[in-house]
């Protein structure tokens, strides 16, 4: 059975839909380990392991095989240090003020292609990652992200 919309409330739905796409766009964090779906944070019942061990544990290790999100949940959990916005299911560690972080990797290629792009998102258009784009920006609205230089 269908129902007819009249165009005030069409309008609404794409105008919702728009700010909906535009915050999955640049507040990526916000959608990442849901409380159901297909991608429900119980089907990761190991990365929740990971996340909640921080709490105790001061060095931890995530080995696991290619492609199964390693990179995503580090990111994941730096974002949340980094911002302070812990998720209300949160059971690891949490910092009560600013911290300072470094990511690293082995080389240039690891850190452009895995790392910078799940925190910062693409290099045309940052905020696009996991650190939402409200707190990659300026007083101004400009995006201000600062990397050291290769050593």
């Amino acid at each position: 059975m269908t129902q007819k919309i009249n165009k005030e409330e069409l309008l609404g739905l794409a105008k919702e839909l728009s700010e909906l796409e535009t915050r999955y766009q640049y507040q990526r964090i916000d959608f990442a380990f849901p409380d159901s779906g297909p991608y429900a944070r119980t089907q990761y019942t190991k990365h929740m392991e990971f996340l909640e061990a921080g709490k105790d544990c001061f060095i931890r290790g995530f080995i696991a095989a290619n492609r199964v999100g390693k990179s995503f949940l580090a990111g994941y959990e730096i974002t949340c240090h980094l911002t302070g916005r812990y998720p209300k299911w949160w059971k690891g560690k949490k910092f009560k003020g600013p911290i300072k972080a470094w990511a690293a990797g082995v080389n240039t290629k690891q850190v452009s292609a895995a790392i910078q792009e799940t925190l910062f998102g693409s290099y045309t258009d940052p905020g696009t990652g996991l650190i939402p784009k409200d707190c990659l920006t300026g007083d101004k609205g400009e995006v201000q992200i600062w990397a050291m230089p290769g050593v």
